[in-house]
């Protein structure tokens, strides 16, 4: 698992929302079948590393370098019901965003929200926020 998969999963691994969900956190793609729901699927969509004067990191070799790395996430919150996904949805938003700290020996300088929608997915036969 990745720095950025290792943070997304342990800032989705909280007692609110494994209280709606369980363990059912899945990356790129949920299992299909009816026991999977309500769930979390998370998706790296790009990490960009970006060379910053003010930053020295010490990168995963113990060498020195100036790096940071701004990773865009989606994270869907789905459920059978919109309520449960509404819920879901919340308890995620309260777990990531204005987030900043340190997980696993991954510094984050801070997490936010761009946007959020509404779907139903046709397929699956569930809501997804």
């Amino acid at each position: 698992m990745t720095g950025a998969g290792k943070v997304i999963y342990s800032l989705l691994n909280v007692a609110a929302i494994n209280e709606l969900i369980g363990n059912r956190i899945y990356p790129v793609v949920a299992p299909n079948n009816a026991s999977t729901f309500p769930c979390c699927v998370y998706e790296i969509d790009s990490t960009d590393q970006v060379n910053h004067k003010d930053r020295l990191n010490i990168q995963a070799d113990g060498s020195k370098g100036r790096r940071l790395d701004i990773v865009t996430v989606t994270i869907y919150s789905s459920a059978f019901e919109y309520s449960e996904a509404e819920q879901l949805e919340n308890e995620v938003r309260k777990a990531f965003d204005g987030f900043r700290g340190e997980i696993e020996g991954v510094c984050v300088d801070g997490v936010m929200l761009q946007n959020s929608s509404d779907t139903y997915n046709y397929e699956l036969e569930v809501f997804e926020k």
